[in-house]
């Protein structure tokens, strides 16, 4: 820049004295020591001017080189000060943006932080009212315990003291009008004189809690009082067998109990947790019915008389049989003595049934059906087994080993037997379309003679289909009363809670504050928190409730 005025300056000064030559007056020299001496001779004043104008031009031009070099240093100068405030702006940028980010990640840490703070302040929230849940449930549990040490204490005390009988007042009748001895095995069985049972029939028409009910023999080395959570199902049957749990006829006892019954000389009395009377039945010198050396049981007619069983073993929790006739000898009397009248056809081929089968299993499970057919005329038979609902809708497919396929049960094994008895085992599943049914169902057994194509007889029993195992129950938000026909637990209002058997109005307003904390999760759950709900209770209460 300095380079460029100086050199702007010396064309000036170079115009100026070419101006000055080109306007000297007439009979100026062209040269300049022709002009110098034109200018000495005419005129010394205007030299001395002249010298003093060119030393004051020289010393001009030096002032003006100087501060041409000075411009020169300053520029540098200031290129280098610009430069260096670039640099330093450029640090000052990097820092910046080192700052901000900086600044950027203590920002995301500090939201990181403030975030994990407020999830540790829930979860120990959480903890908390678990805690405060768990101690809740613990001092609940403890209060049970309590209750239950108590009652135990209590059960202990009467255990030690013996239980008080009941005493049969004088002239008092049975009043046979909700349970009554329906079979009984005073012989004992094939194997073994001491395989005695007793059978109860409930003909209420409703539910029976046996517990405080009694039984005894005449000399009392029988003496039954039935406990706590021991009940029986309306029409339905109570199996007591005598010194160990031993099947019958495929079939688990409900009661084991100790203590014989003789042959002769012999009584039982039946009496309710009020000490009434509900039936007996007398051996003054022998049994009204029944036969030792065949082990024909005595079983009830339905006019509640006496009969000796016609099935051999009898038919423990079944319908009895149509009795036991004797055979007409080639004399025409009876064997075994006493008079004999023909039975007629129907009497005499009526058809036995009976089947052993799980009460309760999972949808996804087989389930194994062991059918027993006896007293048939001698003839070929078709067998179907079925589970059905409620609507009488076909559920299951059975195993049919003859073909060696799954069919569906609604229809017939043709052909399966030919004869008078039959015993078999069947498997059964529930159909891959049916598998979202929960609840209540009931299995049928027909026979029917192939030929005809007629039904011989049939046998049904209520189950229960339940979840698949392992699978943890949905609670549900639908109304109390599901397509099964039973009781939500976690839903149902207390007028239809206090419906279900073991459950009354105290009960019913616990289990409506524990759902309103938590819904009950399983049965397990419901008995481990409801008061008084024991194993035998729950059992009872699973064929009438669900979650």
């Amino acid at each position: 820049m300095a380079k460029k005025k100086a050199i702007l300056l010396l064309t000036i000064l170079s115009a100026g004295f070419g101006a000055f030559f080109l306007s000297r007056p007439a009979g100026f020299p062209d040269s300049f020591a022709g002009a110098a001496s034109f200018l000495t001779r005419n005129n010394d004043q205007k030299i001395e001017e002249l010298n003093s104008s060119l030393k004051e031009m020289n010393s001009l031009l030096k002032e003006f080189k100087r501060k041409i070099f000075l411009s020169e240093q300053k520029e540098e100068e200031a290129l280098q000060e610009i430069e260096e405030l670039k640099q330093k702006l450029e640090i000052e940028k990097e820092t910046v943006a080192r700052l901000e980010k900086m600044l950027e990640r203590q920002e995301k840490a500090s939201q990181l932080r403030e975030q994990e703070y407020k999830r540790e302040i829930e979860e120990h929230k959480k903890e908390i009212a678990l805690f405060r849940t768990e101690l809740e449930k613990l001092r609940e549990a403890i209060d049970q315990l309590k209750d239950e040490m108590e009652t135990l204490n209590t059960a202990v005390s009467k255990m030690n003291e013996g239980p008080v009988l009941c005493q049969k007042q004088e002239g008092e009748e049975p009043r046979r009008d909700k349970v009554i001895f329906n079979e009984i095995s005073w012989m004992g069985g094939v194997d073994s004189p001491a395989d005695e049972w007793i059978e109860l029939k409930n003909l209420s028409g409703e539910d029976i809690d046996l517990s405080g009910w009694q039984i005894y023999n005449k000399d009392k080395k029988i003496r039954i009082v039935f406990p706590e959570e021991v009940g029986i199902l309306k029409n339905g049957f109570f199996l007591l067998k005598r010194s160990d749990d031993s099947l019958l006829a495929g079939i688990k006892p409900d009661f084991i109990y100790k203590g014989g019954l003789k042959n002769e000389n012999e009584a039982l009395y039946l009496f309710d947790k009020n000490c009434q009377l509900e039936d007996e039945v007398f051996a003054s010198s022998t049994w009204p019915a029944g036969d030792n050396s065949t082990k024909r049981t005595m079983e009830r007619k339905p006019d509640l008389n006496w009969q000796t069983s016609k099935a051999p073993g009898g038919t423990p929790k079944a319908e009895n049989s149509s009795g036991y006739r004797p055979q007409k000898s080639a004399s025409g009397r009876a064997s075994g003595g006493g008079s004999f009248s023909p039975p007629s056809k129907q009497e005499e081929f009526k058809p036995q049934i009976s089947f052993a089968c799980p009460q309760r299993f999972p949808v996804d499970k087989e389930i194994e059906v062991s059918l027993s057919v006896s007293n048939l005329e001698s003839a070929a038979y078709d067998v179907k087994i079925s589970i059905e609902s409620e609507q009488n809708k076909t559920l299951s497919e059975i195993y049919d080993q003859k073909s060696g396929k799954w069919q569906s049960s609604y229809k017939y094994i043709s052909r399966l037997f030919s004869g008078s008895s039959f015993l078999g085992k069947f498997q059964l599943r529930i159909k891959e379309s049916k598998k979202d049914f929960r609840g209540r169902a009931k299995i049928i057994a027909k026979i029917r003679e192939s030929e005809k194509k007629q039904l011989t007889g049939k046998a049904e029993k209520e189950i229960i289909i339940e979840l698949p195992e392992g699978e943890t129950p949905t609670l549900s938000t639908e109304t109390s009363n599901s397509n099964s026909g039973c009781i939500n637990l976690n839903t149902a209002p207390k007028e239809d809670l206090i419906k279900i058997k073991w459950i009354g109005e105290k009960t019913a307003e616990q289990i409506i504050q524990e759902r309103e904390k938590t819904p009950f999760a399983s049965f397990e759950d419901f008995q481990n928190r409801i008061k008084g709900i024991g194993s035998a209770k729950i059992e009872d209460i699973k064929h009438q409730a669900c979650l």
